[in-house]
């Protein structure tokens, strides 16, 4: 923005100028969110502002948590029996979806669909944006668009695949940004979901195409040994606009993190399709890992209970009774947080910081609204809670009765108090607004209003 209001807007550096459109057309948003960090944390702004979805029906839309193989090998896609292996993970944990990343072969995709199937897991399949959107035999670097994306996900959903991850876009330009929308109403029409890697931030699509579970424009967990600094600054700012495929909790590869932090990215980072990214062994291995199998992916209600970018964050998530409470802090932080926002009795389970990054400390309390939750963490620490309802819920307020359109000296009750301020508005011009006087909204204060409250004071 210039000194003088004017905003200048600079295209993509691979963008083709002039840029050229067909009218008439939409400019996008441009939008600044204002606010205090719980509202800025907490806002839906950037996606309320796109369209409401034209997807007639949602119920084949189904989020949720992915075993992914490729970080931790990234040799694995290629072999068939590895990707059985990480389809028993995810059965094992509850997930359900299993991610094949770039190497996986045409030829026995089928037969690890059926394997999924039988343990209740889907599959999701990596493709690269350019080169083979339109099947592996595509040598060409064909250009995705709508008819060569209808083709794909037809044919991945001929063989039981879920959706698809798309991969390397690489550039916001019109060309790519319009290609985007053709692979967006392509996904919907064949029914089939999608994340789109190697590209920059989201700008609230998913309102509009619910299909898109998430998108990566972060620099996540595949970058390896992220900083706490990084990881408590994302809550602030990338995961504001939307999904996050930062693809977390790996335990090893934890940089200046403990283990307690790393496990509170389940909760503090939204993504409605979570990649975990450590290998079966590890996840395996590390007890706490159990609260993976019951985290979920979408959430009901989010609360910022503490934090400031890059020092740390505590994020509350609601998910039909139940809470989730993540933190995550860069430098040791103690914290008493009160739980007024509870509604019964609770039983928790905590995983805390143990004396050394990679020990987790479980424990159990018992909380309610009056509660306040008390621990301190390490340096890089964290900590991951699990609130369960287990006392009935507290009946909520009944909402008060409105005070009738009639009282105008504003003590909830239609009088001869009321008549009487009225009638001196009327005839003076004071004591109270037109406003609040002109009971019929026709403009004036006259006899007419007056007949209102008599009868209401007859009634």
């Amino acid at each position: 923005m210039s000194s003088g209001g004017v905003a200048r807007f600079t295209p993509a550096p691979d963008e083709s100028l002039p840029l050229e459109v067909v009218s008439p057309f939409t400019s996008s948003w441009r939008v600044v969110i204002i606010g205090t960090l719980a509202s800025v944390v907490e806002s839906t702004l950037v996606q309320n502002l796109n369209p409401p979805t034209t997807v007639a029906s949602t119920s084949w839309i189904k989020p949720g948590r992915a075993a992914w193989s490729w970080w931790s090998d990234s040799q694995s896609p290629k072999n068939l029996q590895a990707q059985k292996d990480y389809v028993d993970l995810a059965a094992e944990m509850g997930w359900e979806y299993v991610l094949v990343d770039e190497g996986w072969s045409s030829s026995w995709i089928p037969e690890l669909v059926s394997y999924a199937s039988s343990k209740n897991v889907k599959l999701i399949l990596w493709y690269f944006y350019g080169g083979n959107f339109t099947g592996w035999s595509d040598s060409q670097g064909f250009i995705p668009s709508y008819q060569n994306s209808l083709i794909t996900f037809q044919r991945l959903k001929n063989w039981g695949v879920a959706g698809a991850k798309i991969d390397f876009f690489d550039s916001d330009n019109q060309m790519r940004t319009q290609m985007k929308e053709e692979i967006y109403k392509a996904a919907a029409d064949t029914q089939m979901l999608a994340n789109f890697h190697g590209a920059t931030l989201p700008r609230g699509e998913q309102r509009r195409w619910p299909q898109f579970l998430t998108q990566e424009g972060v620099m996540g967990g595949e970058h390896r040994n992220n900083s706490a600094l990084h990881t408590t600054t994302l809550p602030f700012t990338r995961n504001v606009t939307g999904s996050m495929d930062y693809t977390p909790v790996t335990f090893s590869a934890r940089g200046n993190t403990t283990y307690a932090h790393q496990l509170a990215q389940s909760i503090v980072y939204e993504s409605a399709w979570q990649h975990y990214a450590d290998s079966k062994e590890t996840y395996r291995s590390i007890l706490a890992s159990e609260l993976l199998k019951i985290v979920p992916t979408t959430w009901d209600e989010t609360k910022l209970l503490s934090g400031y970018p890059a020092d740390h964050v505590v994020i509350a998530r609601r998910k039909g009774n139940d809470w989730f409470i993540g933190a995550m802090v860069n430098a040791q932080r103690s914290f008493n947080l009160p739980l007024n926002f509870l509604s019964g009795t609770y039983s928790a389970t905590l995983y805390l910081d143990g004396a050394i990054a990679t020990t987790i400390n479980k424990s159990a309390q018992t909380f309610t609204q009056n509660s306040a939750l008390t621990f301190s963490t390490l340096a890089g620490g964290g900590a991951a809670i699990h609130l369960e309802l287990t006392g009935t819920a507290a009946s909520p307020s009944p909402s008060p009765t409105p005070c009738p359109s009639s009282d105008v000296n504003g003590d909830c009750v239609t009088d001869f108090l009321d008549l009487k301020m009225l009638l001196q508005n009327w005839l003076t011009g004071t004591n109270c607004s037109s406003l609040s006087c002109d009971l019929n909204q026709d403009g004036k204060v006259n006899i007419l209003d007056t007949a209102q409250i008599i009868h209401d004071i007859n009634l």
